[in-house]
């Protein structure tokens, strides 16, 4: 499996980046930056309790 990974990273990385594509990851990284500042910590610590409870 790792020389299937090596093959992968070194044909991507042969590659001139696609534009379109740096832009949409771009926009991407933005739109989480906005939404986790949304996000409050009582909320993620709300989230994170009712996934534990329901676990058990």
């Amino acid at each position: 499996m790792v020389e299937y990974d090596d093959f992968l990273e070194d044909n991507y990385n042969d590659r001139p980046p696609d534009p379109a594509q740096e832009r949409a990851r771009a926009k991407l990284g933005q739109f989480f930056e906005e939404k986790r500042e949304r996000v409050s910590f009582t909320d993620r610590l709300r989230c994170n309790m009712k996934k534990n409870s329901s676990i058990g």
